[in-house]
């Protein structure tokens, strides 16, 4: 909460991650993941489609704040395989 300004009851249920990234940061890493697997890649892929195949990504990102500031994280995304579903949890730092 402290680091982005959103409350949890506004964000749980309701956003994806990709309301606090740099739309053109993501943008640009999907159009390198999609050259590099062949397919596009676009949006919240652009997170995980890495740490799905790998098992984990340590990434730099800028967060958007709910201010409109900006700050600069360290992004560790894993995924956890669990009967046959692939989902990814998300660990920011600053």
């Amino acid at each position: 909460q402290r680091l982005l300004g959103w409350r949890a009851s506004e964000v749980v249920g309701q956003l994806t991650p990709m309301a606090w990234h740099d739309a053109d940061e993501v943008a640009a890493r999907a159009a390198v993941l999609s050259q590099r697997h062949g397919q596009a890649i676009a949006g919240f892929e652009a997170l995980a489609v890495e740490p799905r195949h790998s098992g984990y990504e340590v990434r730099d990102w800028s967060f958007v704040r709910r201010d409109g500031s900006r700050v600069d994280v360290s992004v560790a995304v894993t995924s956890i395989r669990a009967a046959g579903v692939v989902p990814c949890v998300i660990v920011p730092r600053s």
